[in-house]
């Protein structure tokens, strides 16, 4: 009999077979991962600039949405870049109040906040106040 101490070349290159495809999947897991972790990223920062809008928009008494606006049918509408100017914010705003409505000084406002075109969130917020015409 041989003295056989070695690896012949059918075992090393199953063995690199076996190890290729295993760091294959695990580098494409860390791929996907870090793709989802961007994409939560870019929403929760889009989700607190619709926040501080709404905040924003609530403190001032309709006041931030009615500056440089402009009436489109029923809605005044407002687009302006955000602080980080990624974003755009769009705001839009009822210009009569909801019928049915116990309080008829507020108006609901709608925030989206958007990047290259899409929106990425958004919210609605009430601002109390009278609205003058533009």
């Amino acid at each position: 009999m041989h003295n056989e101490k070695g690896l012949t070349l059918v075992e090393v290159i199953a063995a690199i077979i076996l190890l290729s495809i295993i760091l294959i999947s695990i580098f494409s897991f860390l791929l996907n991962s870090t793709r989802l972790n961007n994409m939560n990223d870019e929403s929760i920062q889009a989700m607190n600039i619709a926040r501080s809008t709404s905040v924003e928009v609530r403190e001032s008494s309709c006041k931030v949405v009615k500056a440089n606006t402009s009436l489109n049918g029923e809605y005044y509408t407002k687009e302006f870049l955000s602080g980080n100017s990624e974003y755009t914010i769009k705001l839009s705003l009822n210009k009569n109040p909801e019928s049915g409505n116990l309080q008829p000084e507020l108006h609901l406002v709608h925030i989206q906040v958007m990047k290259e075109g899409a929106e990425v969130s958004d919210t609605y917020t009430y601002c109390k106040g009278e609205l003058e015409n533009n």
